[in-house]
């Protein structure tokens, strides 16, 4: 059994740039591009009283008596889709720990969750008049063949950045973190470059071994060159008009960005500030730790 939907997945760690190409591909007159909807935590549809679902989809535009309907369409699949636990492996990043009943059934369990997430994200290409929807899958990346299983005519973007600078965005979060006692991301520099060379390895592997509808986009190219990059996307996805000069001034943006404020750069229009921050911060040292443990995966990209 598979869903028929054309959809588009974003993946790509934690600060490597999938919140701002979020942004921009939902600009489109064409694509609903939502941001994480975590899919396959413990937390899908249960969480927070039954409010962190709920909560996503309404900031996405979806009606609280909506989003109920379909909740209460799908109720007879709840105990096939295992709420509560971890639909297949738990992403090490997660701040939500294993519940000690997960199950072996990654496939099944993420078909019905993503039956459900199908039909609320078509109610919501309705509603937004567009003719394809998508969201940020992040880390997921990793079972990318899962989720082609199931979404067989669907599209990933996978966005790479240089693992020296996102090591160094992703690990301020941790100082958030301590302060809500949540997992870390990353413990320092030698795991972020372990994590980084193995999840992109093993998601470009799948790619190849499956034959899967992609795109790879570096970070890099599209903050520095990002209307050479617009018109890749509207090609590669079959979209029209990413509005890449006004993107950051959608009223959407301003009330992602008073949720999540480590997201407020969301409001400047793109830019390079961010490329190459390595080179002021990390020592020799440091910068040749990372060449040794990735430098193979990063020389493919020109990280040097």
């Amino acid at each position: 059994m598979t869903i028929n939907d054309k959809c588009f997945f974003l993946g790509g760690q934690p600060r490597s740039g999938t919140t701002l190409l979020t942004s921009l591909l939902n600009s489109s007159i064409d694509l609903f591009q939502a941001y994480e909807l975590h899919i396959r935590k413990p937390s899908f549809i249960l969480g927070n009283n039954k409010n962190y679902t709920k909560n996503i989809f309404k900031y996405l535009g979806l009606s609280e008596t909506k989003y109920l309907e379909i909740i209460d369409n799908h109720k007879k699949n709840f105990e096939n889709m295992n709420l509560g636990n971890w639909s297949g492996p738990k992403e090490y990043s997660s701040a939500e720990l294993l519940t000690g009943k997960e199950t072996v059934n990654f496939s099944s369990e993420l078909l019905f969750r993503g039956q459900l997430v199908s039909e609320l994200m078509n109610e919501l290409k309705y509603i937004h008049k567009k003719k394809y929807w998508g969201f940020k899958i992040l880390n997921d990346m990793i079972h990318i063949d899962e989720y082609f299983k199931i979404w067989p005519n669907s599209f990933f973007i996978i966005l790479i950045r240089d693992p020296r600078d996102h090591a160094i965005s992703v690990l301020k979060l941790n100082e958030q973190r301590i302060k809500r006692n949540q997992q870390l991301f990353f413990k320092d520099y030698e795991d972020v470059a372990n994590h980084w060379k193995k999840d992109y390895q093993t998601t470009f592997e799948k790619i190849d071994k499956y034959k899967i509808n992609s795109y790879v986009l570096k970070y890099e190219d599209l903050v520095q060159n990002p209307y050479e990059i617009k018109k890749k996307l509207e090609e590669k996805l079959n979209i029209n008009k990413i509005n890449i000069d006004t993107f950051n001034t959608n009223e959407k943006i301003k009330l992602h960005t008073q949720r999540f404020k480590h997201h407020k750069n969301l409001l400047n229009k793109i830019n390079c500030n961010s490329v190459n921050q390595w080179k002021k911060i990390m020592t020799d040292e440091e910068n040749k730790e990372f060449l040794k443990i990735s430098g193979n995966l990063m020389s493919k990209f020109n990280y040097e």
